[in-house]
């Protein structure tokens, strides 16, 4: 083997696959974290309307899980945009709205388990309800119309059109839900369909990275030289 065919081998992987397999792993991976998040979601809608049966410490692990893993598919959506402002802000902005939701369910475990009588607990509760739904999810409707917009640029139609239409529910629902009396978060569930086709365009993105690879150097071009 000649010294430039040496230096070919030294720099550049022999297996195609295994040149491609981290790329594909990861947007597997990214997309198996949407999944996650979405039934993670699921759940928690679901035992909040009483469809599934509080056992034992279920509504503190998932409302506690519901943020991070919706932030992680945010952060997992901001390296597939165009870098920009608007972009990075739609990150913050969860960010924001992850600690502020968080705080809030703290707050409200202090209101289920204090034993200390001089707490007005009804204004802690409204104090609670305003910094997780009012002020946090606000938050996160404003980051769902940013990546929306963004998605619509990118010509990710469907996925940005449905991140859209969950700011425009989430502003209705903190507008009329009450008055309503429907139970907390329903509109939650298109958020829970979004991250499913998050998911999904995040998989698909993968496989065209695999069916597009074209490998530097193989073990028959080494040949040839």
């Amino acid at each position: 083997m000649s010294a430039r065919t040496s230096d070919l081998a030294i720099t550049r992987p022999l297996c195609p696959e295994l040149a491609a397999s981290p790329v594909i792993t990861d947007r597997r991976a990214e997309a198996a974290l949407c999944w996650i998040a979405a039934a993670e979601l699921l759940a928690l809608i679901l035992l909040l309307a009483g469809r599934i049966p509080n056992v034992g410490v279920l509504d503190t692990v998932l409302s506690v899980a519901a943020p991070p893993l919706c932030l992680g598919a945010f952060a997992l959506l901001f390296t597939q945009l165009r870098p920009s402002v608007w972009a990075l802000l739609a990150l913050l902005f969860q960010v924001v709205n992850t600690v502020m939701v968080l705080t809030g369910d703290a707050l409200q475990h202090v209101v289920f388990h204090s034993t200390n009588t001089g707490l007005d607990m009804g204004g802690l509760w409204v104090i609670t309800g305003a910094i997780r739904d009012t002020v946090g999810n606000n938050f996160l409707y404003v980051a769902l119309a940013m990546v929306g917009y963004l998605l619509l640029g990118d010509r990710r139609n469907w996925l940005g059109g449905v991140a859209l239409v969950n700011a425009a529910l989430g502003w209705l629902d903190l507008a009329f839900a009450h008055q309503l009396g429907l139970p907390p978060h329903v509109n939650f569930l298109l958020l829970v369909a979004w991250l499913v086709m998050l998911g999904i365009s995040t998989w698909q993105r993968g496989a065209v990275a695999e069916a597009s690879y074209r490998p530097l150097f193989t073990a028959q071009s080494a040949d040839a030289s």
